[in-house]
């Protein structure tokens, strides 16, 4: 009976050791934890760790699962990123087309193109503007020299008309002078005729 106790506590005392390994299977620990449990709770033989090879299969496969699962949460977060890689480069490429278009409409909006050639809208509206003035000028100094010369005409075309209504004037009195000239001549001649024939 004496072996029979002590069987009986080496079986209980290896039970209980089962039981304390097993609960490094059991429960949500990390791995860590895990591993510092299944070292703690079993048993020693001299200066070695005795684990039973079903505790240590389940062990490996927790840390296979755990492995697995944090290959296939980095497989996900790689596509994760591949996927906002692709978008962070498709919404690049619409931004530099849409920069593009903007800076093309900011060009278009601030440029003018006359004759083939592209001015600033402000560099257009100077030159207009001095063209304007030109032309302006221009106009009123022809203006004013059409006026001189029409003031000048008419001062001439008054000359003119007054000379001519002198020299008309002049030669009606001449005229008349000649004509009064001719008349007493006749008379001198008539009187002088008479007198002789008398």
């Amino acid at each position: 009976m004496k072996y029979f106790a002590v069987i009986a506590i080496i079986l209980s005392a290896q039970f209980a050791y089962g039981q304390q390994e097993n609960e490094a299977l059991e429960g949500q620990y990390p791995l860590n934890e895990r591993y510092q449990l299944l070292k703690t709770k079993s048993q020693n033989y001299k200066q070695y760790k005795v684990i039973r090879e079903n505790v240590l299969d389940g062990f490996w496969k927790i840390v296979r699962d755990s492995v697995a699962a944090k290959e296939a949460a980095i497989r996900a977060r790689d596509e994760n990123i591949n996927k906002l890689n692709l978008d962070l480069s498709s919404t690049r490429t619409a931004l530099k087309e849409k920069e593009e278009s903007m800076a093309a409409f900011v060009y278009d909006s601030t440029h003018i193109n006359v004759l083939g050639i592209d001015f600033s809208k402000g560099v257009f509206i100077s030159i207009v503007a001095i063209i304007v003035g030109v032309l302006i000028l221009g106009v009123m100094l022809m203006t004013g020299r059409l006026r001189m010369v029409h003031s000048s005409m008419k001062e001439r075309a008054d000359a003119f008309n007054s000379l001519n209504t002198e020299f008309e004037e002049y030669k009606r009195k001449a005229m008349e002078k000649q004509t009064k000239l001719s008349r007493e001549l006749q008379n001198e001649r008539n009187k002088l005729s008479e007198s002789r024939g008398i």
